[in-house]
């Protein structure tokens, strides 16, 4: 029972003499319960995502711990929803067609009662989504770009367990930039490459994913064209405002143009015209491939195979441009997991093996395998 002399002092069951307990101590044993709490639900992710470091799950800890409640809107009951606070998501541009908005983005998928957040920091200037918490390397070894679309970017998971983001946390004395966006393509890339050699940016290592719908993209096919709806998208994600387009690569007289075409069929006049032939459309993606290994020259190419078949075409022309393939189609359950039934995009333990993959590629010189 309470002792009547003071709020501080327990007696215990016996009647014996009151054991004084202070209220600091009592605080500093709460504390620690809380950190036992964080780090068993660490623990738990680690286990049952095949994650990392306790160090990288601490962190999505911490995110889960201290986030706030749900105030997403309501989700449509017959198709999936995307919301995005404090801005739209997407914005137009007059370089890639369209791009994200600059800051720390808390997005939400939803359909019917199911909903998944996640928070997607884009740096300004250009400099693609978040890799680190910290300041870059004043003097970093190397600048690792790495280029490609939403399963690079990492859409779905938080800034942390992006592979990008897991790589910059392995590799401390290289500068790893996530030039990566959701629907782009190695056209979108390509352009990137370009931008970053105009400013006077410098790249020691280029990883260029590919992945076999990517051939698609990168020549602005009306299939791939007809994908895109403007009425599916929210205000607060996707505004429906002027400006949106879809680059284009076409070969003209053997060489390589690229354009802007707009996004939205209403809008474009392509989409009831046929798609390129396959072998066309790959034939286009190599001249691509050409042009990006020409604008850093002296940069280390690496491939990052996303999906596709063995036997990839693409993949052997790569190779013959000096491209280094790293294979990163996951490995059945063992490499893979997504955010069904919201979203297919690859999760947390997807990118873990990703950047396994990644890791083991640039640890290794380039003339030593």
């Amino acid at each position: 029972m309470i002792s009547r002399h003071s709020k501080d002092v327990l007696v215990d069951s016996v009647g014996r003499r009151p054991v004084r307990v202070s209220v600091r101590l009592a605080a500093v044993a709460v504390v620690v319960v809380l950190i036992e709490l964080i780090v068993g639900y660490a623990l738990f992710w680690k286990q049952a995502h095949g994650l990392g470091s306790l160090h990288e799950l601490a962190i999505i800890a911490r995110e889960r711990w201290s986030a706030k409640p749900d105030v997403s809107p309501p989700a449509s009951t017959s198709i999936t929803t995307y919301h995005s606070v404090p801005l739209p998501f997407y914005k137009p541009d007059i370089s890639y067609g369209f791009a994200a908005n600059e800051g720390r983005q808390t997005v939400t998928i939803a359909k019917d009662s199911l909903r998944h957040r996640f928070i997607a920091t884009i740096l300004p200037l250009g400099k693609g989504r978040a890799t680190s918490h910290s300041e870059s390397p004043d003097y970093p070894v190397r600048a690792i770009g790495i280029f490609g679309d939403s399963w690079v970017f990492g859409w779905g998971n938080a800034d942390e367990t992006t592979f990008p983001f897991i790589l910059q946390s392995r590799l401390p004395t290289d500068l790893v930039r996530n030039f990566a966006f959701n629907g782009w393509s190695n056209t979108h890339a390509l352009i990137k490459l370009k931008s970053l050699a105009q400013q006077g940016d410098e790249l020691n290592v280029v990883v260029m994913a590919y992945a076999d719908f990517y051939d698609e993209r990168n020549v602005a096919a009306p299939s791939r064209l007809r994908q895109l709806i403007r009425k599916n998208q929210t205000k607060d994600y996707m505004p429906n405002v002027p400006g949106y387009g879809h680059p284009r690569a076409r070969l003209m007289h053997g060489r390589l143009v690229l354009d802007v075409v707009p996004l939205f069929c209403e809008d474009n006049g392509l989409c009831d015209q046929p798609d390129l032939p396959e072998r066309a459309q790959r034939k286009v993606t190599l001249s691509i491939l050409a042009e990006a290994r020409r604008v850093f020259p002296h940069a280390r190419y690496l491939l990052a195979y996303l999906r596709g078949p063995d036997a990839s075409s693409v993949v052997a022309g790569a190779t013959a441009l000096g491209y280094e393939t790293v294979d990163l189609r996951p490995k059945a359950s063992l490499e893979w997991d997504d955010f069904s039934p919201l979203d297919d995009h690859p999760g947390p333990r997807a990118h873990v093996a990703f950047a396994d993959k990644l890791f083991q590629a640039l640890a290794v010189a380039p003339n030593s395998k």
